[in-house]
């Protein structure tokens, strides 16, 4: 039996959700441009930090329909309950077998969370948003949607991702059409001209590309101006009461997009009741997320 005791040894683990089991788990190699996971530990919760049991499990072939990544001043355990609290409500929904790949981003502490968040407003990304990165990748290369749901301050680094992921994209893109270029100069057509134009196509052509294979998902949502480049649904505890402001949302509240929908996020606001922390993931959101992704794969 192994333990680990640093919280950021298990910054951007990534975990396997099941009906019977919770693994640690990693993308061992690339084969034809598909992930090869496989299982290093089984995770048993005890006290705060996950007990990690080795247990190898290779899980080629295994691709994750639903991810989902953490918010602020989460701990590990509670990290992996949140997992498995989630797999139930999408169970009722669709019954027990999809797994999910959960993406823990490690606390700092509330200051440090709140100091990240701050850096993640301004474009600064980390492991966990790297996590998030390839994971969308993977779905556009591979044609194979998946859900991406985001919680607080892991909607920062979502956001963040779906902004380099379509830089990426676009660029993959853009190489493709620059063989062009040479039948241009010989037709005297004005290259510059062309270079806008492939740019756009290619901007396009990355934004077609993720919206077809990414369902996007902000729970608590904590970003002020999204990304316009990928369509989602944002939930945020909300009142119209200004008097009773105190039951909604705050984080949202203070640092998101609150009252109104953009041309990207449908914003859906969800009424106050006695479950507790308005902004807790599992008490508050849990239950509509798997509702939206139960909705997603009944239209697909």
């Amino acid at each position: 039996m192994e333990s680990r005791v640093s919280l950021q040894d298990l910054d951007a683990t990534q975990y396997r959700v099941t009906k019977d089991k919770i693994q640690l788990v990693k993308i061992k190699e690339y084969r034809d441009g598909k992930p090869h996971y496989v299982a290093t530990h089984k995770v048993n919760i005890k006290n705060d930090i996950p007990e990690l049991e080795s247990e190898f499990e290779d899980l080629e072939g295994w691709y994750p329909r639903v991810t989902h990544i953490n918010g602020m001043n989460v701990q590990p355990a509670e990290a992996v309950k949140s997992g498995r609290n989630l797999h139930k409500e999408i169970a009722k929904e669709l019954g027990n077998h999809l797994d999910i790949l959960y993406t823990y981003s490690s606390t700092k502490g509330f200051i440090g969370d709140v100091q990240e968040c701050t850096e993640g407003k301004f474009g600064i990304s980390d492991l966990a948003t790297e996590r998030q990165v390839q994971i969308m990748l993977d779905a556009v290369h591979n044609c194979r949607r998946v859900t991406v749901s985001a919680h607080s301050r892991g909607t920062i680094k979502t956001d963040n991702a779906v902004r380099e992921v379509h830089s990426q994209l676009s660029n993959e893109y853009l190489e493709s059409l620059k063989k062009i270029e040479n039948t241009s100069e010989k037709q005297n057509i004005d290259t510059n001209e062309l270079n806008a134009e492939h740019k756009k196509l290619s901007d396009k052509k990355a934004s077609e590309d993720m919206n077809k294979y990414i369902q996007l998902i902000y729970a608590g949502n904590a970003v002020l101006f999204p990304s316009e480049v990928l369509k989602g649904d944002s939930y945020v505890v909300s009142t119209d009461n200004s008097l009773n402001i105190a039951n909604a949302d705050l984080v949202s509240y203070l640092t998101g997009k609150h009252y109104l929908s953009t041309s990207s996020m449908n914003l859906h606001k969800l009424e106050p009741n006695s479950k507790g922390n308005n902004h807790t993931f599992d008490q508050y959101y849990a239950e509509v997320v798997a509702k939206e992704i139960a909705r997603d794969m009944q239209r697909k």
